[in-house]
């Protein structure tokens, strides 16, 4: 047995104790791990910020420090990041290090989540000591599971959205720190460190994840050096909260791709490293097209996307970056308003957890090749993006035995408060919509909302000013065109808008050497979700557009009409 055989097979496979149950299931999917002493030691320093400010406080007469000289004092007792970048490398970190050439810290792992509005705890100084408990009428806030059950429960079944399908729910991109990069780079997948992303091709797993290196190649040299620690350690793909078979088909799909990618590029003459790293800046390019052409405009709506400059060019580049621009996930976003989805959970997925046995979850080929849960990604309607959530949904998925579980809902809205968003009114305000003054449909009342929508939050807040943000915005009617009410459609559209001018990387960028030539991203935007599953799942027909369900009425488009992604155009340029 090879040295290589010999340390894949020291990894633990995961056991899987009872097939029914998400919990183990969620366990055994997650299989990559971040060292958990580099997570102590952040949430160590986050400790001892918050102390020594809580202490200068009330030393102070409630007065907080000045943020240099309290930087320069705590310094020594937080980890330090340094970032090493070499100039004109044409390749991403696998941290997102060096992204940005001024602060080359800018959307790194383990970088603090930016804020779109300062935070509102429950603490008198408004640092994070407690969460935001207190209604502005001076009574205790309801409880989350309360609001949960007032506004959030549908019941056995949630009402259907008769347009799209369940791949909607489970394709957008997934605190107060970000434990993958901030960029659109699938980190999710090919890992968010140099330690994890060699390991992840070095290991691979069950004849799906092999990304290994093909000889020896130039390689640039990056990453953000944690002093005093080992790096992360990680196996194989998949974000550890991919708990559910739907997601983690996506992940195989992507992979397959990444493998066809390679095996095309070594066959045009590309070798070492850069045939990885080429491999890489093509999926991620295919992923983030299909993100701004077809995800992002079903969500938020044709007219959101043209506000905020979303809109992606059918033909040549469309150069937007601004080096000014902090792509770093927000605060808001993580927390509540790519959350959304979590209305859109389904029965379904109850469904698919109980139909593999734990040797189908251990072979990530068989969830595609296997399974019937793959063309039924294409036909299943989605719940109706609402307020409401199913059962399953709301009191199942954590369930580790009977009847003891974890409400989704209640999570989602106590998350809010221990982050300290501001309540719901707060955020209309700062998306330019009016704030709510009553409980009424009349002048400063819930336009927004439908009267059902309006007496399920009136019945458990006592004022609207204390209505939590994942409860209002989800409450709220959708936007034209797209699936999320006005609240939630301004958060994204903002957060994606800095997603794509913040990217150096931006696969529509015009830049020697990071870029695409004219050739070769004609080639990407002839690429679909589509034209990506139907090379992979087994389907002989599927709609132009992957998110719509066939039962909408559209119709049904042969799987060899879609175009392959030609790579010939990288037989002719870039090559190191």
């Amino acid at each position: 047995m090879t040295d290589d055989r010999q340390r894949r097979a020291s990894i633990p496979r995961p056991v899987i104790k009872d097939p029914a149950n998400p919990v183990s299931l969620r366990g055994a999917l997650a299989r990559r791990r971040e060292n958990p002493e580099i997570v102590a030691k952040y949430g160590l320093a986050a400790d001892l910020v918050e102390t020594a400010t809580v202490l200068y406080a009330e030393r102070h007469g409630g007065k907080l420090p000045n943020a240099e000289a309290f930087r320069a004092a705590i310094a020594p007792y937080c980890p330090t990041k340094i970032a090493k970048c070499e100039n004109n490398c044409r390749y991403r970190s696998a941290d997102g290090s060096c992204n940005n050439r001024i602060h080359p810290e800018w959307g790194t792992t383990f970088s603090p989540q930016i804020r779109f509005l300062p935070p509102d705890y429950g603490d008198q100084f408004d640092i994070g000591v407690v969460p935001r408990s207190t209604s502005v009428t001076g009574h205790k806030l309801p409880s989350p599971r309360e609001i949960s059950n007032s506004v959030h429960n549908a019941g056995m079944t949630a009402p259907r959205d008769h347009t799209y399908n369940i791949n909607l729910m489970h394709f957008g991109p997934s605190n107060q720190m970000n434990q993958k990069t901030s960029y659109l780079d699938l980190s999710l997948i090919y890992g968010n460190s140099i330690e994890g992303e060699q390991r992840f091709r070095q290991f691979g797993s069950e004849g799906e994840q092999r990304f290994r290196q093909f000889g020896s190649g130039k390689n640039c040299h990056f990453g953000n050096s944690i002093e005093g620690e080992q790096r992360f350690r990680q196996f194989g793909s998949g974000h550890p909260k991919s708990f559910d078979a739907t997601l983690n088909i996506f992940h195989v799909i992507f992979l397959r791709e990444n493998d066809k990618i390679l095996r095309d590029l070594k066959h045009l003459g590309w070798n070492g490293e850069s045939l990885y790293k080429e491999a890489r800046k093509i999926m991620s390019a295919v992923y983030q097209h299909i993100v701004y052409t077809e995800y992002v405009p079903a969500v938020i709506g044709q007219d959101v996307m043209l506000r905020y400059g979303l809109k992606s060019t059918q033909y040549g580049h469309n150069t937007m970056y601004n080096p000014k621009t902090d792509a770093t996930t927000s605060n808001v976003f993580a927390t509540a308003a790519i959350r959304f989805a979590h209305s859109t959970f389904d029965t379904f997925e109850k469904d698919v957890i109980q139909g593999f046995s734990p040797e189908t979850f251990q072979n990530y080929s068989n969830i595609v090749t296997n399974s019937p849960s793959s063309s039924t990604l294409f036909t299943r309607f989605q719940s109706k993006t609402d307020r409401f959530m199913t059962d399953f949904g709301r009191n199942k998925l954590w369930e580790s035995e009977p009847k003891n579980s974890v409400d989704t809902m209640s999570f989602d809205i106590q998350r809010g408060r221990d982050h300290g968003l501001p309540s719901y009114n707060r955020w209309r305000e700062y998306c330019g919509l009016r704030p709510i003054l009553h409980f009424g449909k009349g002048i400063m009342g819930f336009a927004d909302h439908t009267i059902g929508a309006t007496k399920a939050l009136s019945s458990v807040y006592r004022h609207p000013d204390d209505i939590d943000l994942i409860s209002g915005a989800m409450a709220e009617r959708p936007v034209s065109g797209g699936i999320v009410g006005p609240t939630f459609a301004c958060l994204l559209g903002e957060q994606f808008a800095l997603f794509k001018t913040g990217d150096r990387f931006f696969y529509e960028n015009d830049f020697y050497p990071t870029g695409f030539t004219k050739g070769q991203l004609r080639q990407i935007k002839k690429q679909s979700l589509a034209s990506v599953m139907c090379r992979h799942v087994n389907v002989p027909a599927v709609l132009q557009n992957a998110f719509i369900s066939p039962k909408a009425g559209e119709p049904l488009v042969s799987c060899m009409t879609f175009p392959k992604l030609d790579l010939r155009e990288w037989a002719l340029h870039g090559r190191e």
